[in-house]
């Protein structure tokens, strides 16, 4: 149900920083909300972990709908 009122997770994290296996640091996305390239981003956070230890995420949040009734 939190799918259908904000979107997936890939759609609202912006930008990752996180340690691979050898130790070394990356980041990976930007702010810019469609950047060219391969969707690198989405390939680390379907990952859960087994990419990238993610030690810093930034996202992008929209504000809740406000629902009236009729």
């Amino acid at each position: 149900m939190h799918c259908l009122k904000y979107g997936l997770t890939s759609h609202n994290v912006l930008r990752v920083r996180g340690l691979t296996i050898d130790g070394d640091a990356v980041e990976i996305g930007s702010a810019a909300l469609d950047s060219p390239g391969l969707d690198l981003l989405s390939l680390v956070l379907g990952s859960e972990g087994m990419l990238l230890v993610v030690t810093e995420a930034t996202s992008g949040w929209c504000r809740a709908r406000s629902w009236r009734a009729s």
